[in-house]
């Protein structure tokens, strides 16, 4: 097995740890899949992608890349866990609306300048084409 396939392995399994212990039902995919995890709680669920924290924003801010040369694509998850050794933070995508159980892991959002309304309003446009 490759390396990158192992770490993906394994912060898949410190993200899963992480929402089981925050009182989440996780579902893992099983083969080739667009999203990581399905992680549902309060009757919503949300679909989750896992990456290294090096891609990470600086703060709690909503992901709003819509690019296909983005590695995060804000259409293909509701939220994001970035992952670094056994710790686990999250940031939701600018197309997910906030609910109870997002909320729950994101906390509370500041306004990011790499956010911005046109690449919000880009995202948005693309899902109605859809």
């Amino acid at each position: 097995m490759r390396n990158h396939i192992r770490e993906g392995a394994a912060r898949q399994a410190v993200a899963t740890a992480d929402l089981l212990r925050r009182g989440f039902e996780v579902w893992q995919e099983v083969g080739p899949s667009s999203v990581d995890l399905i992680a549902g709680k309060h009757g919503f669920l949300l679909r989750v992608e896992v990456k290294g924290s090096h891609r990470a924003p600086q703060t709690n801010c909503p992901v709003g890349a819509t690019t296909n040369s983005s590695h995060i694509d804000c259409k293909r998850f509701d939220i994001i866990a970035f992952v670094e050794l056994y710790s686990v933070r999250y940031n939701r995508s600018a197309l997910h609306a906030f609910n109870e159980a997002s909320k729950e892991l994101v906390g509370d959002e500041v306004q990011s300048k790499k956010t911005t309304n046109k690449n919000i309003t880009r995202a948005q446009r693309l899902m109605e084409a859809q």
